[in-house]
C-alpha cells in the first residue's frame, strides 16, 4: 500500500470523527453552561417522554422538568386545565376536581403570579355539585389577568381555610407559560378607556377580578362595558335605585347592583 492510500485513509477517519463527534456533542464545551431542563431542550439533546419529562446532555447530566407540586397533591385535587406548563392567555379557564374538604361554601381562592412574584389576577374556583364530602368534586373558574412581562408564571389553588390556621393552609402550584410580552396584543378596552381619558383599575368581583375604567368627575364603567358602549362617563358602577318602591340595603357587587339604601340616603324607599 502505497503513501498517498494510507494517508488518504487516515485522512478519511479523522474526517468521519470529527464529524460524528460535532454530530453527536453539538455544543461541545458549552454543554457544562446548560443548567436547566428548557436550556437543555433548547440546546437540541434528547427528552425522555416520562412524566415530568427529563432532559439528558452528552455529559451525563439529567435535567427534570418542573410541574408544581402537582404529583405530590394528585390525591387532594387534580387540575385538567391548564396543563403544567401550558402555554395561556387571557381569559383563563381553569377546570379540575377536587376533594371536598378543599372548599368552603362551595368555593376556594386561586391566584395568578409572574416570575417575579407579582400578583396578576386572583379570584375564586367554584362548584355546582354538592362539596359537603370527601370524594372528588368538580370545579371551574375563569380569570382575566392583566399583561405579565414575564415568560413563565405559576397558578396557585389554594385550600380555603377559614380558621386561618396554618396547619390548615395548603395549595396546588401550577406553572405556565404566558404569550411572549412582546407578542402580546394591547387590549382595546383598555386602550379605548385611557385615550378617552379615564384611568384604569383593577377589582376583585364575586368569583374573580375585573377592570374598571375612572373617569375625572367620579363616574365609573367597566372597561368592557365602556368599549361597547353600554356604559357611558357619568354613569356609576353602582346604580342608585331610590323610588323603586324597594329598599336594597346590601351593595352586592357585580353590575347593576343597586347602592346601598338606607333610610338616611333613601327615604322613599326605606322607612
Amino acid at each position: 500500500m502505497n503513501k498517498f492510500i494510507v494517508f488518504l485513509i487516515t485522512f478519511l477517519v479523522v474526517l468521519v470523527g470529527y464529524f460524528a463527534f460535532k454530530l453527536y456533542y453539538p455544543l461541545g464545551e458549552q454543554a457544562q453552561e446548560i443548567n436547566s431542563f428548557d436550556e437543555c431542550v433548547e440546546a437540541g439533546y434528547p427528552v425522555m417522554e416520562s412524566y415530568p419529562r427529563q432532559c439528558r446532555t452528552p455529559d451525563g447530566k439529567t435535567f427534570i422538568e418542573d410541574i408544581g407540586n402537582e404529583l405530590e397533591k394528585i390525591d387532594l385535587i387534580r387540575i385538567n386545565k391548564p396543563r403544567p406548563n401550558e402555554m395561556i392567555k387571557s381569559p383563563l379557564e381553569i377546570e379540575g376536581e377536587a376533594r371536598g374538604y378543599w372548599f368552603f361554601e362551595g368555593d376556594f381562592p386561586i391566584k395568578l403570579i409572574d416570575e417575579n412574584g407579582t400578583e396578576l389576577s386572583v379570584g375564586f374556583a367554584k362548584t355546582s355539585s354538592e362539596w359537603m364530602t370527601e370524594d372528588f368534586v368538580p370545579f371551574e373558574a375563569e380569570l382575566e389577568f392583566q399583561k405579565s412581562t414575564t415568560k413563565k408564571g405559576t397558578l396557585i389553588l389554594e385550600k380555603d381555610n377559614p380558621s386561618g390556621l396554618p396547619e390548615n393552609a395548603d395549595e396546588l402550584q401550577i406553572p405556565v407559560r404566558f404569550e411572549e410580552p412582546e407578542s402580546q396584543l394591547a387590549n382595546p378596552a383598555a386602550v379605548y378607556c385611557e385615550e378617552q381619558d379615564g384611568t384604569l383599575e383593577g377589582r376583585i368581583l364575586g368569583g374573580g377580578s375585573r377592570g374598571f375604567c375612572i373617569f375625572d368627575d367620579g363616574s365609573e364603567c367597566g372597561q368592557w362595558d365602556f368599549f361597547r358602549e353600554d356604559c357611558k362617563k357619568g354613569e356609576r358602577f353602582c346604580k342608585d335605585l331610590c323610588g323603586d318602591g324597594i329598599c336594597q340595603e346590601i351593595v352586592c357587587m357585580v353590575v347593576g347592583c343597586p347602592c346601598a339604601e338606607t333610610p338616611k340616603t333613601c327615604p322613599q324607599d326605606c322607612e
